[in-house]
């Protein structure tokens, strides 16, 4: 029963995480340049709320589909993504330390998970996602660090902590990369010649780039400002690779079929700044469903996600167009 209802309650999680995306996240922040009264006002408000309800039912369906998801594996791992899930939720729960414990969790149940994913993915794929996990693991770390600093009361700020952020913004920017190349492969198709597809692929990934370029030329600063809420970005390194990266964002999910896509976009919509209980509850959901199976096949099966060559279905899916 579970693998049967994990699939649309996946769609529907992140239907509602990208509205959140869209009206919270994005959309309200351009409140400071719309009239302040009117049916614009009343317009604005309404589709903030909506996203605010689309943010709520995020936080329920997160945890619903990773209910789904470990049901049937391994009770070790159930019950650290579990734990670390729960706190998450629940802001560290409110008593002292709880918010370290939710930090160390998270870190160690993301990191356990994506292991799974990167064991079963194909080849082409791990470079960048191994990359993105070294951004996630990063910006978990310093944020530990960055609360024991202030819970402990030392002077300043957390040296290096400015630093390792940045690292991680470069690693998420090549972490894209290297996932927009595989979808570039031309396909070979019966007959000779190539599938057209990565053309269209191509064509379709420069639509969010050139849109990234053309707001760092209206307002670079603002931009910026955007970036920042969205997805937790600086954009402290070169505009042009934030360009690149977005474009490749888009080949990487026109690069995967099914329940991987969906996967893989809820990754890449929790972002790197991971401010809210919500993000994370998305990035342990993104991670988990790339590394769990739907499905445990029998061992040896021709079915079998483990088995050379076909290392994860949903990311190893193509067609010839």
């Amino acid at each position: 029963m579970a693998d049967a209802l994990r699939p649309p309650m996946v769609r529907a999680l992140l239907w509602a995480a990208g509205a959140e995306f869209l009206l919270v996240r994005l959309f309200a922040r351009i409140g400071i340049f719309i009239p302040k009264q009117g049916v614009v006002l009343s317009a604005y408000r309404a589709l903030v709320w909506i996203g605010e309800v689309a943010f709520n039912l995020s936080l329920a369906l997160g945890v619903v589909v990773l209910l789904l998801t470990l049901v049937g594996h391994s009770g070790q791992l159930r019950l650290l993504v579990g734990a670390a899930a729960l706190l998450a939720l629940t802001g560290g729960l409110g008593w002292d330390g709880g918010q370290f414990l939710a930090a160390g969790l998270l870190l160690a149940a993301v990191c356990a998970l994506a292991a799974g994913a990167l064991a079963r993915v194909p080849p082409g794929w791990r470079a960048g996602l191994g990359l993105l996990l070294s951004a996630q693991a990063m910006r978990y770390l310093t944020s530990g660090l960055q609360l024991g600093w202030v819970v402990f009361g030392l002077p300043g700020t957390l040296p290096g902590a400015g630093l390792l952020l940045q690292v991680a913004e470069l690693a998420a920017a090549c972490a894209l990369l290297a996932m927009g190349l595989p979808p570039l492969r031309p396909t070979r198709i019966p007959g000779g010649g190539e599938a057209p597809a990565w053309r269209r692929r191509l064509l379709l990934a420069s639509l969010p780039a050139a849109l990234l370029l053309f707001a760092f030329w209206l307002n670079a600063d603002m931009t910026g400002v955007f970036a920042m809420y969205c997805l937790g970005l600086t954009l402290v390194w070169p505009a042009p690779l934030y360009v690149a990266a977005a474009g490749a964002a888009t080949l990487a999910l026109t690069g995967v079929a099914g329940e991987g896509r969906m996967a893989l976009g809820l990754i890449l919509l929790a972002g790197l700044g991971l401010h809210t209980n919500q993000q994370h509850l998305l990035l342990l959901a993104g991670w988990a469903l790339l590394a769990l199976p739907a499905a445990p096949p029998e061992e040896g099966s021709a079915d079998d996600p483990m088995r050379e060559g076909d290392a994860l279905r949903p990311l190893h899916r193509s067609r010839a167009v």
